[in-house]
């Protein structure tokens, strides 16, 4: 179990810095575009995807066994 969670940690690592490697612009730009969002419309689209990611790690979880 521990194993899977570092690989999906060094998952994110590696495509939260292919998004910065590829297209640094872009994320300056939705940098700028998040800080002018007010904090509940932030909090919810955090709260989305950890529902949406819980929900996807629930149904591998189900697909593998």
């Amino acid at each position: 179990m521990l194993t899977l969670l570092l690989m999906g940690l060094a998952l994110w690592f590696v495509l939260e810095g292919l998004l910065y490697a590829v297209a640094p612009d872009a994320m300056k730009q939705f940098a700028r575009y998040l800080s002018d969002l007010p904090v509940p419309a932030i909090r919810q689209a955090g709260l989305l995807s950890v529902v949406l990611g819980g929900i996807c790690l629930w149904l591998v979880a189900q697909l593998s066994c």
